[in-house]
């Protein structure tokens, strides 16, 4: 969320409350500038309009707004007012969204939390694609009679993720109530039963993105349904829409949805018997136990997320996510903690813990300041001034080594405390400040979408130029040192360094210049291409062959390269795969390359098996990992 960053204080609940029924006075916009308000860091007319605002909230009028005010009024909505308005407000936000600063998952998601609270049916969303939520949402939409009172419920029943339209919706539903009295006059139960393959609980942690100072931990236990009950509605989904669904969906069901299309079932269904689902506080300690899904990945989302938002000391906190970083050996969770690591320095001000976690100018910039400010953890290596200093040769990169970085950090602390010294403009002056947008701990709870300020070293080509001449400068004066020779005139930034680069390469300092071209120095250290003859090597060539025949027995055969034995335990991990595999996991792996899967208990199976056989797990929440495709489609034969 854009603005001032601002940590409402200790009383902030009780503010909340005080404000409560102050209605506010008819006023203009008057625009907040913080992204995280509370009641007293807004000014007098910044507060008689936000009160304003919120009263006609109230009235179901949604007024010109800031995001800041939108974050204050939904922390008032989860901790001071009654989950139905709250419920409604959301809605409004939901229908503005591009104006609130919130994005619509984020509004649905809250939506849930609070009917969660209020113990209140849950309403129709998409919720971030948050797979418990959308778990319960499915529990609750099949619960007899199957609820019809939202497209969304199409698309949880036929695991789409398009919206139908109004005709197709009508069709759906009539033909669902149909159905329904069919399924049960045949076996006694409704679609939701009949479908229903178990129940699975999870704990969950309510309003993550907001102060909360309710019970925020909860245990919910939700019915979990077989990959036919999709299949089912995907083909019912077609058949509304004028498609054609399989041949098996019309000879089951064909009768009953002509008989459907001839006299529509126009009888009001009764309300829901029971909820679907089963919500329960818990405690912090229960949710850290349970919370856990079984996924490596997931875990260290989690483990991530709870230290990043600790509020401990910034920089232990960032020894620590550098220290899990270390730990991993798994390239993509390796990836995430590094990622995790490098925005966590971002947002604190932080330099990252090491060169290799900076992944662009922009961020090679910050890092940079960090050292030009005195920072002593912040070391740039020879690829951070390779990337800020694009100009140079190729021979003075070649020669460019770490060693020499570290002779090229000393010379620029030196170059920048001595034009402080003269009164000049220090380097990190030189240049323009810049920002950038970015978004931070994308993949957490709390990811965040924010800007960034930088100082330009990048876009700076006196600064560029400068630093590549201070590059070469240093090559080129140890290239002379290992001959023995004085070194080169060295002058970067307006100061001379010739002395303290040879001091810093050899460890003394001449009293001369070396005068002859430095350029040479470069060409001698230099790879030179070895020129062949193309005849002579193709003669040297057949020599060889004429004397392995020569020193090679009569009765001596060339060895054919032996193929090594595929056993079960040494053979291909894949095909193992398919083999362990039960039909129902093939068929959720095969409508998870469709896109079309729910997260589901043959997720677990899949992945338990994965793990084991291939070191990771394939499925995400529905969805086959990238790199995992190609084989994936292989073991299910397409």
């Amino acid at each position: 969320m854009d603005g001032k960053s601002y940590t409402p204080g200790g009383d902030f609940l009780s503010t909340m409350k005080w404000y409560s029924k102050y209605p506010g006075i008819s006023c203009q916009f008057v625009p907040c500038e913080y992204a995280t308000p509370d009641h007293s860091v807004l000014s007098r007319f910044q507060l008689n309009y936000y009160l304003w605002w919120r009263k006609k909230l109230k009235e179901g009028v949604f007024m010109k707004t800031s995001p800041g005010y939108v974050w204050l009024r939904v922390c008032e909505l989860i901790n001071v007012e009654d989950p139905g308005e709250g419920l409604r407000e959301l809605e409004l936000f939901r229908m503005n969204a591009g104006s609130c600063g919130l994005s619509p998952d984020d509004i649905e998601k809250t939506a849930a939390d609070l009917s969660i609270k209020g113990n209140l049916d849950l309403p129709c969303g998409l919720y971030g694609k948050d797979p418990v939520m959308r778990s319960m949402a499915l529990s609750e939409t099949l619960v007899y009679p199957v609820r019809t009172d939202s497209p969304v419920r199409i698309m949880y029943l036929a695991g789409t993720s398009e919206t139908p339209d109004r005709r197709t919706v009508s069709v759906f539903f009539q033909a669902l109530k149909g159905l329904e009295s069919a399924f049960l006059k045949r076996n006694g139960k409704g679609i939701g039963k009949t479908f229903e393959s178990g129940t699975e609980a999870r704990t969950i942690c309510l309003f993550e993105k907001f102060p909360y100072f309710g019970e925020r931990y909860c245990r919910v236990t939700f019915s979990t349904y077989s990959s036919e009950l999709k299949k089912f509605a995907s083909d019912l989904l077609k058949w509304s829409s004028g498609g054609g669904p399989g041949a098996e969906f019309l000879s089951t069901y064909g009768e009953i949805l002509k008989e459907i299309r001839l006299h529509p079932v126009n009888e009001t269904l009764p309300e829901p018997s029971e909820r679907g689902t089963i919500r329960e506080f818990c405690t912090e300690e229960e949710w850290r136990k349970n919370k856990s899904s079984g996924n490596a990945r997931e875990e260290l989302k989690e483990t991530l997320d709870d230290l990043v938002r600790s509020g401990k000391d910034p920089e232990k906190t960032l020894s620590q996510l550098y220290e899990i970083y270390l730990n991993q050996t798994k390239e993509r969770q390796k990836k995430l903690a590094g990622n995790v690591c490098a925005d966590y320095a971002l947002a604190r001000h932080l330099p990252v813990p090491e060169p290799g976690l900076v992944r662009n100018r922009e961020e090679a910039c910050i890092y940079f300041e960090h050292f030009l400010r005195g920072n002593r953890k912040a070391k740039p290596d020879r690829d951070m001034f390779l990337e800020l200093a694009p100009g140079i040769g190729e021979t003075a990169a070649g020669l460019f080594d770490e060693k020499a970085a570290e002779i090229v950090c000393k010379i620029l602390s030196n170059v920048d405390n001595e034009r402080l010294k003269n009164k000049w403009i220090g380097l990190c002056g030189i240049c323009r400040k810049f920002t950038f947008e970015t978004t931070l701990y994308r993949g957490l709870g709390c990811e965040t979408r924010t800007q960034i300020a930088y100082a330009g070293f990048s876009k700076n080509d006196f600064f560029a130029k400068q630093l590549g001449k201070l590059i070469e400068g240093v090559v080129t004066i140890t290239a002379l040192s290992s001959m023995d020779l004085p070194p080169v005139e060295l002058e970067v930034f307006g100061i001379r360094e010739e002395k303290l680069a040879e001091l810093l390469v050899s460890g003394k300092v001449s009293n001369t210049l070396f005068t002859g071209p430095a350029d040479r120095i470069l060409f001698m250290k230099k790879p030179r291409p070895a020129k062949l003859d193309p005849e002579a090597v193709l003669q040297a060539e057949k020599d060889l062959t004429d004397v392995t025949d020569m020193l090679r027995t009569e009765d001596e055969e060339p060895a054919a390269a032996a193929e090594p034995a595929m056993t079960t335990e040494d053979g291909d991990p894949w095909q193992i795969l398919s083999e362990k595999l039960s039909a129902g996991g093939k068929e959720y792996l095969r409508l998870s390359l469709e896109g079309t899967a729910f997260s589901s208990p043959l997720e677990k199976e899949v992945n338990d098996l994965s793990m084991d056989l291939i070191g990771d797990v394939i499925v995400e929440n529905g969805k086959i990992i990238g790199e995992y495709r190609a084989n994936a489609e292989r073991l299910v034969g397409r």
